[in-house]
C-alpha cells in the first residue's frame, strides 16, 4: 500500500509547460493550478499515512503488549509492592502505556532482553507495569514516570 502511494506521488509532477504563457502574457489557468492540486494531493496522502499509523497503534493497543508466556513478570497494583520491595534480587521494570506507539514498537525488544537475561533470575529479574490501567497510575506517579516507555532499576536497599 505504501509503495503504491509512493509511486503515485512520484508521478505527480508539474507539467513541462506549466510556466508557459499565452499570447496575452497571462499564465495558462489550468497549469497555474497544478501546484495547488499537487500540494492538496500530497497533504491528502500525508493525512492517510497518519490515519493508518494511528489506527495501527490503536489496533495493537487493544490488547496487552505482554502476556503470561513472555519471560518476564507482569506487575499491577495488587502485586507490585509485595513482589518488588521484598525481593532479594534486583528488578528492571518497564513502565509502559498500551496506547503509546514507542511502547508498542519497543515491546519485542524488551521481551528479547528478558529472554536473554532469564538465567540471571537469582540476581536480576525483568518486569513490566501498564501505567494506562487506572489502578496502576499511583505507582507510576510514585516512581516519577514522566514518559513512556520508562525503565527503572530497583534494587534492595540493605539496612
Amino acid at each position: 500500500f505504501a509503495l503504491r502511494l509512493a509511486n503515485m506521488t512520484s508521478r505527480l509532477q508539474y507539467p513541462s509547460n506549466h510556466r508557459r504563457k499565452n499570447s496575452a502574457g497571462i499564465g495558462n489557468f489550468t497549469h497555474s493550478l497544478q501546484p495547488l492540486i499537487t500540494m492538496g494531493v500530497n497533504k491528502l496522502i500525508g493525512i492517510i499515512f497518519m490515519c493508518v499509523n494511528l489506527c495501527s497503534s490503536f489496533l495493537f493497543a487493544s490488547g496487552s503488549l505482554y502476556n503470561s508466556s513472555d519471560p518476564l513478570l507482569i506487575l499491577d497494583h495488587s502485586n507490585f509492592t509485595s513482589t518488588i520491595l521484598g525481593a532479594e534480587n534486583a528488578w528492571i521494570i518497564e513502565f509502559y502505556n498500551t496506547w503509546c506507539g514507542h511502547c508498542i514498537h519497543f515491546a519485542p525488544t524488551w521481551k528479547e532482553f528478558a529472554k536473554d537475561i532469564e538465567e540471571w533470575d537469582d540476581t536480576i529479574k525483568v518486569a513490566v507495569i501498564d501505567c494506562a490501567v487506572d489502578e496502576n497510575t499511583e505507582i507510576c506517579r510514585d516512581y516519577e514516570v514522566m514518559g513512556y516507555p520508562t525503565m527503572k532499576l530497583l534494587r534492595r536497599t540493605w539496612q
